[in-house]
C-alpha cells in the first residue's frame, strides 16, 4: 500500500528557529516532536511544518507523515521522537576452550532497526541494535 505524501499545509508554517538547513532542501525530522517537521527549500528558507491530524507522524524514512505504526522506529507512542540510535557493536561471548580462534566481523548495519539480530555466518554471535 502506497503512502500518500502530505499536500501543503493548511496553515502557515511557523518559522523554525533552531534548525538551519546549510544548503540542503527537502523535509527533515524535529529534533524532539515526531509530530513535526522542517521544510528546507532552495532559498535556505526554514519552515517548521506540523503533520496534519492527530494521529500522524513524520516518517524518517519516506519523508512524509504517516501512521504510527510505520514510525515506530523513530518515535514513541506520546509522540517524543527516541534517539538515534548508537552504532551498532558485535557481541562476542567469551571462548569456550583456549583453542577458539576470533571471528572476522562482518559489516551490519541497523538502519534504524532496534534489538538483536544475527550473525550472518556464526550462530552463536548477534548484533545489538
Amino acid at each position: 500500500m502506497s503512502i500518500p505524501k502530505p499536500t501543503s499545509p493548511i496553515t502557515t508554517p511557523i518559522p523554525a528557529v533552531m534548525f538551519n538547513c546549510n544548503g540542503k532542501t527537502g523535509r527533515f525530522p524535529h529534533e524532539e516532536r515526531c509530530s513535526l517537521y522542517y521544510q528546507c527549500d532552495e532559498t535556505n528558507q526554514t519552515n517548521l511544518v506540523p503533520c496534519l491530524g492527530d494521529t500522524l507522524f513524520f516518517n524518517d524514512i519516506t519523508k512524509s507523515c504517516d501512521v504510527y505504526g510505520n514510525v515506530v522506529n523513530f518515535c514513541n507512542a506520546d509522540g517524543t521522537r527516541m534517539p538515534t540510535p548508537p552504532e551498532p557493536t558485535l557481541s562476542i561471548p567469551e571462548p569456550t576452550s583456549p583453542t577458539s580462534t576470533p571471528t572476522p566481523a562482518v559489516l551490519f548495519s541497523c538502519n534504524g532497526k532496534r534489538g538483536r539480530f544475527p550473525h550472518q555466518e556464526m550462530c552463536s554471535l548477534y548484533y545489538e541494535c
